[in-house]
């Protein structure tokens, strides 16, 4: 009961939440600064049905056994390959962002700050310039896999590549965020980030084998809230995009394609986790 319960309560959300927000989009949001102007009340009614909607697919989620195993299915692999062919220009777009790392390479003038610029830029090339063409081509493998290879598990260094990538994100988006943290974009995409890293976490644990019974529910505690984020904050930036009225300072259209596709993996992965008796 408690896993129909779920499934409903995550499809009522979403698609309640998302054409709020899509509503939200075009008759609210100015697209040339990306804040709210007018229709408070859908604004307060959006914000307070989104909370419930992510506080409710944690809970339940939390309620949801342990033990479990994971079908394949067709729309999960069509979500991983999506996701998969997605990263590779989303890895472009993180490759021409490091061209920035130089300029704080030649603006080290003493040995300890040439030091500290090499470190970051090479942790900065290595988690937003290369992780995004590994994770693709670990999609694209993940979406080969057929149900009599779930029993062989993937190596986990492999499957924490995309963690780091998410994770690099996450801390560069927030530091850049700060200054326009009151622009709707920018705070759904924070939260979307922060509820994806334990799920990627949990998503390893499972399809690495380590603990995967835990990792299962994990996965379905952030998973699903994840996935409500995502469809919610893409399908806005990409309908606004589509129609001229994308905001500038919002994640930009390859990224908000790329998250979707993983929204829809991340609640595909989440649904079919199955429960095991015994």
């Amino acid at each position: 009961m408690n896993r129909k319960l779920l499934h409903l309560y995550f499809i009522g959300f979403t698609a309640v939440c998302t054409g709020l927000r899509l509503f939200l989009k075009f008759a609210s949001v100015d697209p040339l600064t990306g804040y709210y102007e007018g229709y408070g009340a859908v604004v307060w009614l959006f914000n307070l049905l989104l909370l419930a909607g992510i506080g409710g697919c944690l809970l339940l989620g939390w309620l949801q056994p342990r033990r479990s195993y994971l079908p394949v299915s067709r729309i999960r692999r069509m979500a991983a390959v999506l996701v998969g062919v997605a990263c590779f220009p989303a890895g472009v777009s993180g490759l021409a962002a490091q061209s920035g790392q130089l300029e704080m390479l030649q603006g080290a003038i003493t040995m300890p700050a040439l030091i500290a610029a090499l470190v970051v830029t090479l942790v900065s090339f290595l988690c937003l310039g290369i992780a995004p063409f590994v994770t693709g081509g670990l999609f694209l493998m993940i979406a080969r896999r057929t149900e009599d290879s779930q029993s062989r598990p993937i190596h986990g260094l492999l499957l924490l590549v995309p963690l780091a990538w998410q994770v690099a994100l996450l801390l560069s988006s927030f530091m850049e965020y700060t200054a326009i943290r009151s622009v709707s974009d920018q705070m759904l995409t924070t939260v979307m980030l922060i509820l994806l890293a334990p799920f990627l976490l949990a998503h390893a644990r499972v399809l690495g084998q380590i603990d995967p019974d835990r990792g299962g529910r994990q996965a379905v505690v952030f998973g699903l809230p994840f996935a409500l984020v995502a469809f919610c904050a893409c399908m806005g930036m990409l309908a606004a995009s589509l129609a001229g009225r994308g905001v500038t300072v919002a994640p930009s259209p390859v990224f908000s394609a790329f998250y979707l596709f993983f929204g829809i993996y991340a609640a595909a992965f989440c649904l079919e986790l199955t429960p095991v008796k015994g």
